[in-house]
């Protein structure tokens, strides 16, 4: 990896990018973020790829843009140097597809899901153990009325 200067400056624009999009431009947020993968890229430093990525995944969606949401998930989940963030990658992509209401895609993945959830180890928050986690039967089959107000592209 580059300096610690160039390095502060990755996750300064990481940072600088989140607090943007919480401020409401979006837009702006993407561009931030991008300059910081950018970086991160060019640096190799692995450390803050995966989030990066899943910041720019969440700002796609917030655009509209769910193709680019899942393709920087994707990604996130490739260059996570933990479990913890392959399986972030997942959750929201996860999320996407419930958002979008797509559920014979979430219906896929929810298994796989269930089982990564299950393998987390006991230092694991206990929002996240598994005796907290519904079955994929239950949430699979619930009714999903929020999830009308976004479209898929086609």
């Amino acid at each position: 990896m580059g300096g610690d200067s160039t390095v502060m400056k990755v996750s300064g624009l990481q940072s600088l990018g989140l607090a943007i999009q919480l401020s409401g431009d979006t837009s702006k947020s993407q561009q931030v973020l991008e300059q910081s993968l950018a970086i991160a890229n060019q640096l190799n430093a692995k450390p803050y790829l995966s989030s990066i990525l899943l910041n720019l995944g969440k700002t796609a969606a917030d655009l509209g843009d769910p193709s680019a949401a899942i393709q920087y998930f994707d990604q996130a989940e490739q260059v996570a140097t933990s479990p913890s963030e392959q399986l972030q990658a997942r959750l929201d992509q996860f999320k996407l597809f419930l958002s979008y209401n797509k559920l014979d895609l979430a219906a896929s993945a929810a298994p796989q899901l269930f089982q990564k959830l299950r393998e987390l180890p006991p230092a694991a928050p206990p929002s996240m153990q598994p005796s907290t986690l519904p079955q994929p039967s239950i949430v699979c089959k619930t009714p999903l009325k929020f999830c009308h107000s976004k479209t898929w592209p086609s």
